[in-house]
């Protein structure tokens, strides 16, 4: 025979079990409403990726030109009450002594730029402030564009906390 074994404990050691767990897990859903309490969980779980596009993208655009977007939804009463955005981005100039930007826009406001003056693929990140965008959904544009030759971009990754 194989497989199972059998553990063996007196009730009092499976009720001090049951209310260690509890405990527990009562840390993370104070109310006991079945939902977690976003403030109680270890900052690792509360970080989301939300967006990742792996194509790649060009410009000889002087003028900001939308190449990637999505939509980001706030919603405090289902708790995605985001505070920060972080995006990774990976992209170069093909020209030596230019810039490629490429900028983060969220409803028609540009929060940060990511810019590249090297000339092989560079992984960059920004991290913004988000807590003041109000409940609901909001495009994210990236916009990329060049002070000279050709820009480049390829990976997009968006997390939220």
């Amino acid at each position: 025979m194989g497989g199972f074994s059998t553990l063996r404990l007196s009730w009092e050691q499976i009720k001090q079990k049951l209310e260690s767990e509890g405990a527990k897990n009562k840390a993370y859903d104070s109310d006991v409403d079945g939902v977690f309490d976003i403030g109680a969980i270890p900052s690792q779980a509360k970080r989301h990726l939300i967006a990742f596009d792996e194509s790649e993208v060009s410009t000889t655009s002087t003028s900001a030109t939308s190449v990637k977007q999505f939509n980001l939804v706030k919603l405090s009463t289902i708790k995605h009450n985001w505070t920060k955005l972080i995006v990774i981005a990976e992209g170069y100039i093909d020209t030596s002594g230019e810039t490629a930007n490429l900028d983060i826009v969220i409803g028609g406001t540009k929060y940060d730029t990511i810019s590249w003056t090297e000339t092989d693929y560079t992984i960059k990140t920004s991290e913004i402030d988000i807590s003041s965008l109000a409940d609901g959904k909001h495009l994210v544009d990236f916009q990329l564009y060049v002070t000279g030759g050709t820009g480049y971009q390829r990976l997009l990754e968006v997390w939220v906390e």
